[in-house]
């Protein structure tokens, strides 16, 4: 049970030293043991003995290469001579190790651990440096599920609308792609594009040229990419390969991840390696602008690896240049960081440089992220890590003088809590963001104090951040891009004086005005979650309404004309819960009530028709009121008798060509089809009433029983009212449509006037521009259709109604209701 143990001198093992060792033993026999050992002799061994004796089966080199990142195997739940060996290619046996093979169909390299199933072997999942793949057949084939578990090294963000990010993946290459796109969907795969560079470099915009990326990868590799032409241009300033060389014998030494950055000043491009190089045309020529700024320790490039396998791929390259940063406030201002803990700046556009290196800061400590806020060029933010020797301790410092004092910062944050990024809020210097190795803290009081900023952001290392467009994007090892969106809502949040106001806005950003589309492939794996273009804002509430308070939202154009009233009333069904017609799901409020932080969400649509209850319509929906016109809109939040006010910006759609005086005209073109549809309803529903009242007259007549002439005069009257409403009402809408496919199947006459109101009101605003002449003429025609209608109700109210009610008094107004 585990409680003892005992030394076994296995015999058959190789002579030691020994390096990495996996050991496996047979679920179906638990005398099968197998172990795969790193040694000058080593390979695959097994015993059948439960370890007492041990034979080498197998010392293919395929089996023990790069061992401290593989090393480990699963043994088949039924068969103990079938074992799988994850490795650069995934590797099995089905005799026991004496032979191995490459299991074809994965649809990713270097292999990490398998599982099977252990009542079905056949279910076997392979986890790799892409993701996952699944087999149901025992590997004869696979499937690879697009998941968002992407592990990014850096990120950046472009200055298009919407913005792309992109960034460098372990193991995937580079990635760059809208934040969001003109669809109801989210951006899928399709969207995303490969970009030059590879799995490991840095990844930079060019910040005055759109579509144009460069991006970087182990080894010193640099490109630059073209969306316009989709090539990619080596652009290195060293091309060499590095593999298996000491650091210490190439000329120049760039790390996995070496530092690629784009001055905003001039458009220079550099580059770092153990010095800092410069290009001013866009790779095609390179100099080199500083000294070597690391500390140059020969000792520590020399092998990498452990003293049985080597590993030189250029992540072990040491003393090189980790980190850059510049001043957008001040040309020529500029910061590089190593990865032996140096800290170096340059005044005057690399022309001298000068260490500043934190007084404190460890010896070999990486300088991961540096950080020079747009507001201000004295201020300078350092994040450095040294877990690698075993610190976990966070390393943040600020300086308010270009680096000439730091002052380290760690109030709040755990004591054993790695830092990878610093961003301060480019809208309020009191709010800075890092990215953890636990998630992303944020200070609102001037980086003197720090929390965590969890919501719904995985657990994950956070390993970049950028704090562009009012969103706060975050790069996660292992869990892709996310991003936090309208970070002044937190900002209004963390200032919030809680128990002042019952209710209170956030501030919501500019709203973008637009018609999304559908594309092919948008429902397929990897998809995001779409995305509605709507205003979308919190509301804070100090303690829920009471139950006879109401919640609105009112919202009024630049004229103080109301277009819009949103409530936390949610709307009745349509039709009956078994109606056939009738959505599953039940409508939800507009509009929450809870205490704390209530979501609002406006999907920049006025105000529709009034429902026309009890009636089918074919096509269209007339409730969702057009898009209002670009402007600035108030809102007005009411709680009870408490109101709040506050302002957004309808923004229009940047690909557009309509111009404003068209999106008007359309507006107001849809506003009046609606008008006329409510003129409908209103006519619709007094037929419905005069109906209901000779119905209910009838009714108290037969309980009477005695048929006196009044009385028979009354039902006569009524018969010619009950047929010229009914006539009436007919031609508004179908009353006799039971279900929808009624109107097309031509019940009483196919679609009536409502139902051809409908589809031309969402015809009319399907796009921006203004009415055609076909829907002006068709407008006419049915208002003219409408106008005739009302003129035979006003003349059935003065004919044959006003009979009616003398009728009605004549039998002695038994029957007045």
């Amino acid at each position: 049970g585990g409680t003892t143990f005992k030394q076994v001198d296995s015999k058959g093992l190789p002579a030691k030293p020994w390096g990495r060792v996996g050991v496996a033993v047979a679920p179906s026999n638990g005398m099968r043991v197998y172990a795969l050992i790193e040694a000058k002799r080593g390979g695959l061994f097994r015993s059948d003995d439960g370890g007492i004796n041990f034979e080498r089966v197998n010392g293919h080199r395929a089996l023990r290469q790069r061992a401290w990142y593989y090393t480990t195997m699963t043994v088949d739940p039924k068969n103990p001579d079938v074992v799988w060996f994850p490795q650069v290619q995934l590797l099995k046996t089905i005799d026991g190790g004496k032979t191995v093979f490459s299991v074809s169909g994965p649809s990713h390299g270097d292999h990490h651990d398998i599982w099977l199933d252990p009542n079905n072997p056949g279910l076997v999942v392979d986890a790799h440096d892409g993701g996952i793949d699944i087999s149901f057949d025992g590997a004869k084939h696979f499937h690879n599920p697009k998941l968002p578990i992407a592990q990014f090294y850096n990120i950046d963000v472009d200055n298009r609308t919407p913005y792309h990010v992109g960034g460098t993946m372990q193991d995937m290459g580079t990635a760059s792609g809208p934040s969001k796109v003109f669809r109801g969907s989210g951006p899928n795969l399709t969207d995303w594009r490969y970009v030059g560079g590879g799995e490991a470099g840095d990844f930079v915009y060019d910040v005055k040229r759109a579509g144009e990326i460069y991006a970087g990868e182990y080894g010193g590799y640099l490109s630059h990419y073209s969306e316009q032409t989709a090539q990619t241009r080596m652009i290195s300033s060293y091309p060499a390969n590095p593999s298996g060389i000491h650091a210490k014998d190439v000329n120049y030494r760039f790390q996995w991840t070496a530092p690629v950055l784009h001055s905003v000043h001039d458009g220079a491009l550099y580059h770092g390696g153990n010095v800092l190089f410069r290009s001013n045309d866009q790779g095609s020529s390179w100099t080199v602008v500083s000294p070597d700024l690391t500390r140059n320790e020969k000792d520590k490039q020399g092998w990498s690896g452990g003293p049985i396998t080597g590993d030189i791929t250029t992540a072990e390259y040491y003393s090189t240049i980790f980190s850059l940063a510049e001043s957008p406030a001040q040309a020529g201002l500029m910061y590089a960081g190593t990865d032996d803990g140096r800290l170096h700046v340059t005044r005057d556009n690399a022309a001298n440089w000068s260490e500043i290196t934190p007084s404190g800061l460890p010896k070999w400590a990486t300088i991961e992220s540096i950080h020079v806020p747009a507001r201000d060029a004295n201020t300078v933010y350092v994040v450095a890590h040294n877990y690698r020797l075993d610190d976990f301790a966070p390393y943040l410092y600020v300086s308010n003088d270009q680096g000439r004092r730091f002052k380290r910062i760690n109030t709040g944050l755990p004591a054993d809590l790695p830092l990878w990024a610093v961003r301060e809020d480019p809208q309020d210097p009191n709010f800075v963001y890092l990215g953890t190795e636990r998630g992303v803290y944020f200070s609102g009081d001037g980086a003197k104090s720090f929390a965590k900023l969890e919501l719904n952001l995985p657990n994950v290392v956070v390993t970049d951040l950028e704090t562009r467009h009012g969103d706060l994007i975050v790069g996660t090892r292992g869990r892709s891009i996310w991003a936090l969106e309208n970070i002044a809502q937190l900002r209004a949040l963390y200032k919030l004086k809680l128990g002042k106001l019952a209710l209170s806005w956030l501030p919501m950003t500019d709203a973008l005005r637009l018609r999304t589309d559908y594309r092919w492939g948008d429902d397929e794996a990897g998809a995001a979650d779409g995305y509605d273009f709507a205003a979308k804002g919190f509301y804070y509430l100090t303690e829920k309404p009471k139950r006879d308070q109401r919640i609105q939202v009112q919202i009024f154009d630049a004229q103080d004309v109301l277009v819009r009233t949103l409530t936390d009333k949610a709307k009745s069904r349509r039709y009956a819960e078994d109606d056939a017609d009738e959505p599953e799901s039940k409508p939800s409020a507009e509009l929450s009530r809870d205490a704390g932080l209530n979501a609002f969400s406006w999907n920049l649509r006025a105000q529709g028709a009034t429902r026309l209850d009890d009636s089918k319509m074919d096509f269209g929906d007339a409730e969702a009121g057009p898009l209002v016109p670009p402007g600035r809109y108030r809102l007005v939040l009411l709680v009870g008798e408490q109101k709040q006010t506050s302002f957004i910006e309808v923004k229009a759609d940047p690909r557009a060509t309509q111009s404003s005086d068209e999106v008007l005209a359309n507006y107001q073109f849809a506003r009046s089809i609606l008008a006329r549809l409510d003129e409908t309803r209103t006519l619709i529903e007094r037929c419905r009433a005069v109906r209901a009242q000779l119905a209910a007259h009838a009714s108290a007549g037969r309980q009477i029983g005695t048929l006196t002439p009044e009385l028979t005069r009354l039902g006569e009257i009524g018969e010619v009212v009950l047929k010229e409403v009914n006539d009436i009402e007919s031609g508004l809408h179908n009353p006799e449509a039971k279900v929808v496919y009624d109107i097309l199947a031509g019940r009483a006459g196919g679609a009536k006037l409502y139902s051809q109101l409908v589809p031309l009101y969402n015809w009319a605003h399907d796009s921006d521009h203004a009415p055609t002449q076909g829907h002006q003429q068709r407008k006419a025609e049915l208002e003219a259709q409408l106008v005739a209608l009302q003129q035979r109700f006003a003349r059935l109210q003065q004919g044959a109604l006003q009979q009616y009610r003398s009728a009605l008094i004549s039998a002695g107004g038994v029957l007045v209701d």
